[in-house]
C-alpha cells in the first residue's frame, strides 16, 4: 500500500498533508484501507472537503471521520486479506482494461477486412467471383437524400452565399463570426 508513511524515516509535511500516528489501538493498514474504500472512509472524506478554488479538508474534519472499529486482532486479519485480495482485484481490472484494447482493435481489424473484400474472400472464391465486381463510389451515389439532425443552438436559416452552416451558440458567438466551417 503506498500511502503507509515509514514513520521512522522521519517525513516532512506541510499545511496541505495531514499525519495521522495510528494508537495501539488501530492496526495502521486497517485504518489505510478503511480511509480508502470508496463506499466508507473515502466518501466521509469527500463529503467533507470545502473550499472554493483550493479544496482541501481541516484537521477538525479529519479527526472527526468515523471509524467502525474491530478489535485489535480482527482488524489484522482484515487488513492482511486486503493486503492480499485487492491488489489481485487490480490486476483483473488492469488485465480487463487491456482486453478493451484488443477488442477495439480485433473490430477495427474485422471492419477492414470486410470493406477490402478479405473477410469475403473464400466465400468468393469458392463461387469464383473476384474483387473486380466492387465499384468505387461516393456516398451521395448510394444514398438517396441526407438530412443533418436539429441542433437548437443553430439559427435555422438557410445558409448565406459567404457561409457553409450558420452556427451560433453561447461559446462561439462571442469569440467567433459564430460560423462552423468543418
Amino acid at each position: 500500500m503506498h500511502w503507509l508513511v515509514d514513520l521512522s524515516r522521519c517525513p516532512y509535511v506541510n499545511q496541505h498533508v495531514a499525519l495521522a500516528r495510528p494508537s495501539s489501538e488501530i492496526e495502521a493498514r486497517f485504518l489505510a484501507w478503511y480511509l480508502a474504500s470508496e463506499s466508507d472512509g473515502k466518501r466521509q472524506l469527500l463529503e467533507a472537503k470545502r473550499g472554493a478554488t483550493k479544496v482541501g479538508l481541516g484537521l477538525p474534519d479529519i479527526r472527526n471521520l468515523f471509524l467502525p472499529l474491530a478489535p485489535l486482532n480482527e482488524q489484522r486479519r482484515i487488513a492482511a486479506k486486503l493486503d492480499t485480495t485487492l491488489p489481485a482485484v487490480e490486476a483483473c481490472r488492469q488485465r480487463l482494461d487491456g482486453v478493451a484494447a484488443i477488442l477495439k482493435r480485433f473490430r477495427q481489424a474485422v471492419l477492414a477486412a470486410a470493406t477490402s473484400g478479405e473477410l469475403t474472400r473464400e466465400w468468393r472464391e469458392e463461387i469464383g467471383k473476384s474483387l473486380d465486381a466492387w465499384t468505387a463510389r461516393t456516398v451521395g451515389d448510394v444514398v438517396t437524400d441526407i438530412e443533418a439532425g436539429l441542433n437548437v443552438q443553430c439559427e435555422e436559416r438557410p445558409p448565406a452565399d459567404n457561409e457553409r452552416y450558420p452556427f451560433r451558440s453561447r461559446d462561439s458567438s462571442q469569440r467567433t463570426s459564430g460560423l462552423l466551417n468543418p
